[in-house]
């Protein structure tokens, strides 16, 4: 179990992130939203398997809950998929 969950702002929405064994991983589910998917199993449906994991984390209220997390390739490769229209 890991409780190491960090918040980033990407835009307008916010990012929790957690480092497990030296690598960045991504909430599957604040990605989905700040990419224009249909949430999370829209977005995970689209990638590969090996980009997921789902990791214990305790929530704010002390809960122990499974939240499934994406790798950097995930990220990467979610970025690649999205078609939300970007503002320069």
């Amino acid at each position: 179990m890991t409780n190491d969950v960090v918040v980033f702002d990407f835009e307008k929405s916010k990012v929790r992130t957690l480092t497990k064994d030296g690598e960045a991983f991504f909430c599957a589910t604040d990605v989905a939203q700040a990419l224009g998917f249909r949430g999370a199993p829209n977005l995970l449906r689209r990638l590969n398997k090996e980009d997921a994991q789902k990791m214990s984390t305790l929530d704010l209220s002390g809960k122990t809950r499974e939240i499934t997390f994406l790798n950097e390739s995930g990220v990467f490769a979610a970025i690649l998929r999205s078609n939300k229209p970007q503002q320069i």
